[in-house]
């Protein structure tokens, strides 16, 4: 050759092209270039003149290796990715680009000429993403309350539909739930997208113990529509369905599971319904609550002066749930309703729970809130509704009456004057209003502020209900009516009146069984009366008088005829009483007047009698006194009224002058001469006569 001479010239890329679809760019230049040994790929930008011009270096990628003018290059996934985050080259009109010098020379080692970004060159051929995003793989974090979804492209985070997602137990499933909605904090373009658990979603979760609990059956299915890429034209995610075949399943690659405890975030007391609701962080166990552990204090710290721990005896009326109903029993609300300065407000209702307490659906246990820092109540309903009486039990044998409330209600302010014993529902029964006063005479409670109140009913009160036939006899003559004055609840309510035409039956009756004993006994000689006093009411149409003895000691020979003495008869009142006075027969009193070591005084008067003598009201015989252990006078009143002569017999023929007394009299004490025999009544009659001795 005669002039030879060398290449000079610079290489120029006159168009590129570049598939979306398949992370291709197609680089062409004026001349051959060098491809196979000077091409850098971390010198070539791609921009987008549109949207804030994002720009793009490539980090990496594949390239052809034959020198050509024509140069493909595979780009990373990582630069496509990051292309389609930055929404670089999605349509034509957008995408350009830049290089640097050292990019790539051509055969004669010519370096081609810097392109910058204010000169990029536009793209002449340009394939749209068509591929739809695939879920690679996803992991799950429950104490995080998330899952991890890696995706095969850049996905729009913000396309994220939870409804999509359907958690199961295989890729087989026997048991599953779909997602309702959740928390979508992403906002940004990325290949990972964090799913954030709704509250309600994950308590769904966490009740299912088949599913989701670790990684063998953590397994996920979701729809079309779970997310977009980026393409402008943004294509929907590949589906994974549910399969009877192990390949078309996808198992959580990393399973985290629950680890978090979790905490009581409030609660609510309603004391008119006696229900207790704590609410929590999250789905518990409802099995492993131990009411026990649970502390209704009436302060937050410290100066803690009421409190009550629940007992077994309260029922749970939910199952697992972020939320636990406890419904209490009586015997709790009422040692809470006795305090008078506990959980009657708002501002003395406050709770503590130790870590005992209950468990989350992974056995972890609560956070504990201590005594020194109890949470108070959210919604409060104090105790507005009035006590009732629920039932009452009569023990006729004890004379207790006992009254059921609905509630505790305050002792100290039962009115008992209040309170009726009838013998029927109806108003027109006999009847008898209890007398409040000191016992034994009269009736009064003893009880403390409980729900049940034992009333013992006093002798005065209960021997007059004994004196009437139709009432408290058995349970079918037993009914009881009240005012509403007749108690207070421990706030103040007033009782619900039980009416005198709807009063409430006995629940349970005892009837007496007691035999009725001799309390003491009293003899006046000169009213020739024995009152005997017994302990309760007797039946007087029962009364066997000929069943009294009198005896001179405890103890004394029946046959004797000096020291002993049944009576024949006696004179009484048809009407039942306690106090039963006896005046003497006649023929009795004589017989024991004459017996001078009988009866005299209260050292020789002693009773005894059988059982036989009377019964109480019920038919219960009365407590016999036997011989051995008879029965002294309470008050002896001796004979201090004069004799009376009641009659007198002449016998003329005889001589003899016959005097009739009212009572015996010692015949050797008669003074003759005090006898004056006379013609007429008046005293002052013509003919009398006055005897010699």
């Amino acid at each position: 050759v005669a002039v030879y001479t060398v290449d000079m010239t610079t290489p120029k890329l006159n168009r590129f092209s570049i598939d979306m679809d398949l992370g291709m760019l197609i680089l062409t230049f004026n001349e051959t270039v060098l491809a196979s040994q000077s091409l850098k790929l971390s010198s070539i930008t791609l921009l987008d003149y549109e949207i804030g011009n994002p720009v793009l270096t490539l980090t990496g990628g594949a390239h052809s290796t034959s020198d050509s003018t024509l140069v493909s290059v595979t780009l990373s996934i990582e630069d496509l990715n990051e292309l389609k985050r930055l929404i670089i080259c999605r349509l034509p009109a957008q995408c350009a680009i830049s290089y640097e010098s050292d990019t790539i020379r051509d055969m004669a080692n010519n370096s081609i000429d810097v392109r910058p970004i204010s000169e990029s060159l536009s793209v002449s051929g340009h394939e749209v993403d068509t591929s739809m995003p695939r879920l690679v793989m996803f992991s799950v974090n429950l104490t995080q309350e998330v899952a991890i979804l890696t995706f095969s492209e850049t996905v729009n985070a913000t396309t994220l539909d939870y409804t999509a997602f359907t958690l199961q137990d295989f890729f087989d499933p026997t048991t599953s739930y779909t997602l309702t909605f959740g928390i979508n904090k992403q906002t940004e373009y990325s290949t990972v997208v964090v799913l954030t658990f709704s509250l309600y979603d994950l308590n769904k979760i966490k009740n299912n113990t088949e599913l989701f609990t670790s990684r063998p059956n953590g397994w996920l299915t979701i729809t079309m529509y779970a997310v977009r890429d980026l393409a402008f034209d943004a294509n929907y995610v590949m589906p994974i369905t549910s399969s009877i075949y192990f390949g078309d399943g996808i198992v959580a690659e990393v399973f985290t599971p629950d680890y978090k405890r979790p905490e009581l975030t409030h609660f609510d007391l309603d004391m008119n319904g006696h229900t207790l609701y704590l609410y929590f962080s999250e789905t518990m166990y409802a099995s492993s609550l131990l009411l026990n552990q649970l502390t209704i204090q009436n302060k937050k710290m410290w100066n803690i002066t009421e409190s009550h721990s629940l007992s077994f005896r309260n029922t749970l009326l939910t199952p697992n749930s972020p939320a636990l109903t406890i419904q209490l029993d009586q015997y709790d609300t009422d040692i809470i309703k006795v305090f008078t300065k506990l959980a009657t407000t708002k501002n003395n209702t406050f709770l503590s729970v130790t870590e005992n307490t209950v468990d989350d659906m992974n056995r972890n246990r609560i956070v504990e809130i201590p005594f020194t820092n109890a949470i108070q109540v959210r919604y409060f309903t104090p105790d507005g509704l009035p006590p009732t009486l629920m039932g009452f039990n009569l023990d006729m044998d004890s004379a207790l009456l006992e009254l059921s409330f609905s509630e505790a209600v305050n002792s100290t302010s039962l009115n008992v004057s209040e309170i009726r014993l009838q013998g029927s529902a109806g108003a027109m029964s006999d009847h008898h209003t209890l007398t409040p006063g000191k016992s034994p005479n009269f009736t009064l409670t003893r009880s403390e502020n409980v729900a049940v109140i034992t009333v013992e009913i006093g002798s005065y009160d209960m021997n007059a209900i004994k004196l009437l036939f139709n009432v408290a006899t058995s349970k079918s003559t037993t009914y009881l009516s009240l005012t509403a004055n007749t108690v207070l609840d421990m706030i103040g309510n007033r009782v619900v009146e039980v009416s005198t035409n709807n009063a409430r039956q006995v629940t349970s009756f005892t009837a007496d069984s007691t035999s009725p004993m001799l309390v003491s006994y009293d003899i006046n000689m000169n009213r020739e009366v024995i009152m005997l006093t017994f302990d309760e009411t007797v039946n007087i149409a029962s009364f066997a008088v000929s069943e009294i003895n009198i005896q001179s000691n405890q103890y004394t020979n029946l046959m004797s005829l000096v020291s002993y003495y049944r009576l024949t008869g006696g004179n009484y009142s048809s009407e039942n009483t306690t106090v039963l006075t006896v005046r003497f027969d006649l023929g009795d009193i004589n017989t024991l007047k004459e017996m001078t070591s009988l009866m005299t005084s209260e050292l020789n008067t002693y009773l005894t009698f059988s059982y036989r003598l009377i019964t109480d009201v019920n038919g219960n015989r009365v407590e016999e006194i036997v011989n051995g252990r008879g029965e002294q006078v309470r008050i002896f009143t001796p004979d201090t009224t004069p004799p009376q002569l009641r009659s007198f017999h002449i016998d003329m023929d005889n001589g003899l002058l016959r005097l009739t007394f009212r009572e015996t009299v010692n015949g050797f004490s008669l003074y003759v001469p005090s006898l004056t025999v006379q013609s007429s009544r008046n005293s002052t009659a013509d003919l009398s006569r006055t005897l010699n001795s």
